[in-house]
């Protein structure tokens, strides 16, 4: 027999004589169980970081919030016997939940300036809206136009004060409104 072949010969039957000796095949080493343990847990693993990933977005991301988005435009035009105030008011549902809007305190307001300098705005009167809206639901838009009567002599400007309240939140905007006479109004 040449000798290369009884080395290859003596070598496989060494092998098979030393592992049925000492029995590996029947006791797993020690990174063998490990593998198999990762392999059993990876699902339980996966689906551990895919709830945090989520959970964390959602907390990131507050798509519980309620959100609202107000716009408040107001023009006071004077004519010869009264000044007309004319207030649109747009609500929009920025967010991914439903806001409810509570009655109470969900109003315009309509301040003229002070009397003299460094004077806080002179509360005039103040109109319920959204009477008829139970909510808001995402991405709904609602509007109001509102009509207000000032007696004479009309004031130089309003500031004009919208709050939405709703159950977690309230929402308050102001803008103000400087008197354009019907004359200005027509030259433009």
């Amino acid at each position: 027999m040449p000798r290369f072949l009884m080395v290859i010969n003596c070598t496989v039957a060494d092998a098979v004589s030393t592992l049925a000796h000492n029995s590996t095949l029947a006791r797993p080493s020690i990174s063998s169980t490990a593998v198999q343990l990762l392999h059993d847990l990876w699902p339980t693993i996966a689906a551990i970081v895919a709830a945090g990933w989520i959970l964390y977005l959602y907390v990131r991301q507050r798509s519980h919030a309620q959100r609202l988005k107000l716009n408040v435009s107001a023009s006071l035009v004077s004519k010869s016997d009264h000044a007309r105030l004319d207030i649109s008011f747009s609500a929009t549902n920025i967010g991914k939940t439903r806001v409810p809007i509570m009655k109470s305190g969900t109003a315009v307001r309509v301040f003229t300036p002070p009397a003299q300098a460094r004077q806080e705005w002179v509360h005039y009167g103040s109109r319920h809206i959204l009477e008829d809206q139970v909510a808001i639901e995402p991405e709904e838009t609602v509007t109001e136009n509102l009509i207000t009567y000032l007696p004479e002599p009309a004031p130089t400007a309003v500031q004009i004060t919208v709050e939405v309240n709703g159950t977690k939140a309230a929402w308050i905007t102001r803008v103000t409104a400087p008197l354009v006479t019907r004359d200005d109004q027509l030259r433009s």
